[in-house]
């Protein structure tokens, strides 16, 4: 067997293996509270993994946190991370494109900025705004001291979202 007919079978297996293991688990699941509460019987190991997987997913672009500014201002600090994409952008298709394939993207203000809505303070949600150039996008966000660090990942989660829209 050749490495790449071996890689194939790995590739079908796993959501196989996937697709099996959410119907054995949708057959014992009665409600939807059972689903969101595990039936109260989700052992130690399945909430560290659960933990583990949204640390990690998080913590997916550390290179960007480090680029994130802040300056306080009252009781909030301005948040904000300038992106240069190489090549230019049309700014209607990205704002067309993260309205429509991605959850949480929204036009609060017609066509001059999108704001990535993940939680009641607006104005600590990440608001994304178009440069001089076609090719910057300005990320900012006015967190609460309470919320520093939430904002910080939320801003590293736009980007993120950004860059594979542009990418994709």
């Amino acid at each position: 067997m050749t490495p790449y007919q071996l890689f194939l079978r790995r590739l079908l297996a796993y959501p196989t293996l996937l697709i099996s293991v959410g119907c054995s688990f949708n057959k014992r699941q009665q409600t939807q509270t059972e689903f969101w509460l595990a039936e109260k019987n989700a052992g130690m190991l399945s909430i560290v993994c659960s933990a583990a997987a949204s640390w990690l997913t998080a913590m997916a672009a550390p290179e960007i946190l480090v680029l994130i500014r802040e300056r306080p201002r009252g009781s909030r600090t301005i948040r904000h991370l300038i992106c240069d994409i190489r090549g230019t952008l049309e700014w209607k298709n990205v704002m067309a494109d993260l309205q429509g394939s991605r959850e949480h993207w929204m036009s609060a203000s017609g066509c001059e900025s999108l704001r990535h809505i993940t939680h009641p303070d607006i104005l600590s949600c990440v608001s994304v705004f178009r440069r001089a150039t076609n090719a910057t996008l300005w990320l900012e966000a006015k967190a609460g001291t309470g919320s520093l660090e939430r904002v910080r990942q939320d801003m590293a989660h736009a980007f993120t979202e950004i860059l594979a829209m542009v990418k994709g």
